[in-house]
């Protein structure tokens, strides 16, 4: 859009970008890409040269960046930042949109270089006072806290995030600040309970005319379904709906997303998938060159592999997975079930292998699971703490242990109300009580699996055990 020229300009004199003979100049493509398709043709030509946000940076750089801006507002308290001055000088607070309109799509794209926009929107902030987006910056920078190991003190900057949104009352970035605090809320309260505020995200979104955001809070929703145990009927149900919605409003971004967890929730209740085939669909992922969509990819493949129990399929996505994963500067729901499957995953590559890089890697997939059960929420992560507990006792031969943490494990996801993880968990316990030769046992946890698999409306897994 032409409106964009402006904060364009005034990003130049903030030193965030160069001009030379009429041209804007960039030293990233993809940033250079995703400004270029918010202007106008005729209003600019974009070229490869220099940016103030560095092309590449070491990530212990990123990692000291964020850690000094948290420390500069451990000085500052949450009722001083609401009732913080407002930002009055014009420049800054175009140059402070330029940048909030890039923090989704660098997310996307490039996530290593996401640090040093979210931290100069919070330094803009403190230094000039509170801009129309400013809540935007305190909410990506509270998903970065989090993603550091503090799920606490992240959470207090996305809540923030929100109470400044409900201070401006600038409806137009509502729903992105309702999306980003529910990605932490879900590490610290019940899943379910959460997952309910994705719908007002979606509401709020519609209302300001914010499509982008209504389909993301949207899609989430129906993601975490996946996750909370519902009935699958009712998950594919939700599915269908959202993607009419998507389809109406041709965001294509969400509607690859949902199509590749729709295909995982098509072949846990059985029967063909018509929304797009394998191929097709890993095709125009690798087309879209969107590291995170080809990441869920090979994800979807792994969680399928590791429940039908199909070790050929687990170990070659799981490789293809683990390369192609880009890791996150911000702390997202999704990778709470992306390190539980892949340690899950890992940890039985190593009972086939005895490659002690598999044994190390579910290792560390299992500390992030454990250290959000102690610092988060025990409701979502106590039973996966225990069945990690248990497939790593298995591996190393610690047989009594395994056997309590299985048992452990299924009780607490009962407990909890995860119906689909309790069936996990029998299933992985009918196959360790297969390997001791203790048959009679084996049946008896995979009776319960199959029980429970049907419960949650998983049928073609029930028919495979």
């Amino acid at each position: 859009m032409s409106s964009l020229i402006e904060p364009l300009n005034v990003a130049i004199a903030e030193g965030l970008v160069s001009k030379l003979n009429g041209k804007y100049h960039f030293c990233h493509d993809l940033i250079q890409d995703s400004v270029y398709s918010m202007i106008e043709e005729q209003d600019c030509c974009i070229h490869h040269n220099n940016y103030d946000i560095p092309s590449s940076t070491p990530r212990e750089d990123a990692r000291w960046l964020i850690l000094q801006t948290q420390s500069m507002l451990s000085d500052i308290s949450d009722e001083t930042l609401l009732s913080y001055r407002v930002m009055t000088d014009y420049r800054k607070v175009m140059a402070m949109k330029f940048l909030a309109k890039l923090e989704h799509s660098i997310q996307q794209v490039q996530p290593a270089l996401q640090p040093f926009v979210t931290t100069q929107i919070v330094k803009l902030t403190i230094d000039h006072g509170l801009s129309p987006v400013s809540a935007i910056g305190f909410a990506y920078f509270g998903g970065m806290v989090a993603e550091l190991g503090d799920i606490r003190g992240g959470y207090r900057f996305t809540r923030l995030a929100k109470a400044l949104v409900d201070k401006i009352q600038n409806c137009e970035i509502a729903g992105e600040v309702i999306w980003l605090s529910t990605e932490s809320l879900s590490f610290i309260e019940p899943l379910r309970t959460v997952n309910e505020y994705r719908i007002q995200g979606q509401a709020t979104s519609m209302a300001a005319g914010d499509i982008h955001w209504a389909c993301w809070n949207k899609t989430s929703y129906c993601v975490a379904l996946l996750w909370c145990g519902v009935k699958l009927s009712a998950v594919k149900e939700a599915f269908i709906c959202n993607r009419r919605f998507i389809e109406e409003h041709n965001h294509l971004t969400t509607l690859y997303y949902l199509k590749i967890v729709e295909r995982t929730v098509i072949t846990f209740i059985g029967g063909e998938s018509r929304i797009i085939s394998d191929e097709e669909l890993t095709r125009i992922v690798k087309e879209n060159k969107n590291p995170y969509q080809l990441s869920i990819v090979y994800f979807q493949k792994m969680l399928l592999s590791l429940v039908f129990n199909d070790y050929h399929e687990l170990k070659k996505s799981s490789e293809k997975f683990m390369k192609v994963r880009v890791p996150s500067w911000v702390l997202l729901s999704i990778h709470a079930g992306h390190f539980f499957i892949a340690s899950l995953a890992s940890f039985r590559i190593y009972r086939e292998t005895r490659d002690t890089s598999w044994a190390k890697k579910g290792k560390q997939y299992k500390e992030r699971i454990v250290s959000w059960n102690e610092q988060g929420s025990s409701w979502n992560f106590e039973h996966r703490s225990f069945l990690l507990e248990a497939e790593e006792s298995y591996s190393e031969g610690k047989l009594y242990d395994a056997k309590m943490s299985y048992d452990k494990a299924i009780s607490s996801a009962s407990q909890h109300k995860f119906v689909q993880e309790e069936a996990l968990s029998c299933e992985l316990a009918a196959v360790f009580y297969l390997d001791q030769g203790e048959k009679s046992m084996a049946l008896q946890y995979l009776k319960c699996a199959q029980q429970r698999f049907l419960e949650w409306g998983a049928f073609a897994i029930v028919r495979t055990l």
